[in-house]
């Protein structure tokens, strides 16, 4: 498992290509709801002191992934959406159906989520037991072991090389927005 700097920058490399569907401010508010979500698998460090829960088992699975996606997602959509529908309106340029809001936000969580499972398989032997990503489904770990935990040049240099990446990505798209007047 890397830290939380590796974590956030897993989540954050792998929402590079929303750039080639959203615009800027969609795609700042879906890695805003990506890169936190990266943290949660990782409550069960919490969770264990109050529950039968091990590290590196149920809340580091695609199901669980999937599940917060689509929990957090309705939360938003059902929640967030209505009260904030006019700041939502200036954000956004209009009005997004509730179904929108949906999948976008589940879309972000999940990417977020999911993004942590790929992050401790590449690392997981190291400290802490391997990842079962496809629980209850199979318990067949998936091992790649090709990162260090505590590596900091790799943690710190991943979240930094994709923050540089997400940067000049969004400075492009707004001098392509002032070049076309738009």
């Amino acid at each position: 498992m890397v830290d939380l700097a590796g974590h956030v920058g897993f989540a954050l490399a792998l929402s590079v290509p929303v750039w080639l569907k959203f615009g800027r401010k969609e795609s700042l508010l879906f890695l805003a709801l990506a890169a936190p979500t990266a943290l949660l698998p990782d409550s069960d460090l919490f969770l264990r002191a109050v529950f039968p829960v091990e590290h590196h088992g149920i809340t580091h699975t695609v199901a669980f992934a999937a599940t917060l996606a689509l929990v957090l997602g309705a939360l938003a959509a059902t929640v967030v959406a209505p009260r904030l529908r006019t700041r939502i309106d200036r954000y956004l340029g209009g009005q997004p159906a509730t179904g929108q809001v949906f999948t976008f936000s589940a879309l972000a969580f999940f990417t977020g989520a999911s993004s942590h499972l790929v992050a401790d398989i590449f690392s997981a032997p190291d400290i802490a037991p391997p990842v079962k990503p496809f629980l209850p489904f199979t318990d067949t770990p998936v091992i790649v072991d090709a990162i260090y935990y505590d590596a900091v040049i790799w943690n710190f240099g991943l979240l930094g090389v994709v923050l540089l990446i997400h940067g000049t990505i969004f400075w492009y798209a707004g001098r392509a927005v002032r070049a076309n007047g738009v």
